[in-house]
């Protein structure tokens, strides 16, 4: 069953955001295509927007310093390619630069608000203490190895935040993250409902993981 963010984020202290999750929903689409490429950007762009209206309202939802990092646009200037474009007469590839540019822009103004709200998880001296305690409990799990460095600190903060005595949900559509997430929740009997994971299937459609 398929939920929305506003219901989900009513029964969670903290959300933590992967960063597929930011820029859309599961998806397997081609993008071959100046066309397909226009269409895929455009469902980064809206999703990007969706996520800053979400966040005007709610102060529950973090991301991790690695996932902003993953998120930003490349810092190259597209004014010049999109000049060149248009001097080669190329109309198509024109309207798609437009497009990244429209894209880039209201990504940078989602991390805007990820900064300017203090939704950026940070790591005190307890938080780090902890943090680094998991990194080393859980690094001879099979699961945690298969990860890259932004998606096993994105879940190591989870646990982070989890083991503050407070409710934290991972929203990723990452499948091996939530092995992992599954891996750990059975082998420490944790409880799934306080330490919980969802996928984001549709725009605002987000469907529960389950850890038994």
């Amino acid at each position: 069953m398929l939920e929305q963010l506003e219901e989900i984020a009513k029964h969670y202290e903290t959300i933590l955001l992967d960063t597929c999750v930011l820029f859309m929903p599961l998806t397997s689409s081609p993008r071959i295509s100046i066309q397909e490429k226009i269409k895929h950007s455009n469902r980064i762009t809206n999703s990007a927007i969706f996520f800053t209206e979400q966040f005007q309202n709610s102060g529950n939802f973090q991301v991790t310093h690695s996932v902003i990092e993953e998120y930003s646009p490349k810092t190259f200037s597209l004014k010049k390619r999109v000049k060149q474009k248009f001097v080669q007469g190329n109309r198509n590839e024109l309207r798609w630069y437009r497009t990244i540019m429209r894209e880039n822009k209201e990504r940078r103004r989602l991390i805007n608000v990820f900064e300017e709200k203090d939704m950026v998880f940070k790591l005190d001296k307890i938080k780090k203490e902890i943090y680094n305690y998991f990194r080393k409990i859980y690094s001879g799990f099979e699961e945690m190895r298969k990860l890259d460095e932004t998606d096993l600190d994105f879940l190591i903060s989870g646990l982070t935040i989890f083991d503050k005595n407070t409710s934290c949900l991972l929203i990723s559509n990452d499948f091996q993250i939530m092995y992992a997430w599954r891996k750990i929740v059975l082998t420490q009997k944790l409880d799934s409902k306080n330490f919980g994971f969802y996928f984001r299937k549709q725009f605002n459609g987000f469907e529960k993981a389950y850890g038994d």
